[in-house]
């Protein structure tokens, strides 16, 4: 088995107004984004733009619009996703998956599992 070091840094902050902090490698969201695009989509990406730099991988799990319950997450769809990150990021991937559940029985609501790199500059477009 093969080791890797890596250090882990988990931070609780307004996601809108994260402090000011070094571009992260890895970013990781399980649900802030599907909440706050609502009222604030451009502030989230822009906070994401910050703590990123060039070749920063971000990993996003966000409520599907595919979702047909009545309950669950906020649901947003592909074009939406794709508006909001494609000035900064690259989509590696946008796959559909579900929420993890507490029971085994019991399907969590569908979401999006997409997997974002940050752009090199001069790469950004609209």
């Amino acid at each position: 088995m093969r080791q890797l070091a890596a250090r882990v840094s988990s931070l609780l902050a307004d996601v809108l107004a994260p402090p000011r902090l070094e571009p992260f490698d890895f970013l990781f969201d399980r649900g802030c984004y599907h909440h706050v695009r609502g009222y604030n989509a451009a502030g989230y990406v822009e906070a994401g733009r910050r703590l990123s730099r060039s070749g920063t991988r971000f990993l996003l799990l966000a409520g599907s619009a595919k979702e047909t319950r009545r309950y669950g997450p906020p649901r947003i769809k592909e074009a939406d996703l794709r508006a909001d990150f494609s000035k900064w990021f690259d989509f590696q991937w946008l796959r559909d998956t579900r929420f993890d559940t507490r029971g085994s029985a019991a399907r969590g609501a569908m979401a999006w599992s997409v997997l974002l790199r940050r752009k090199e500059p001069g790469a950004r477009s609209r």
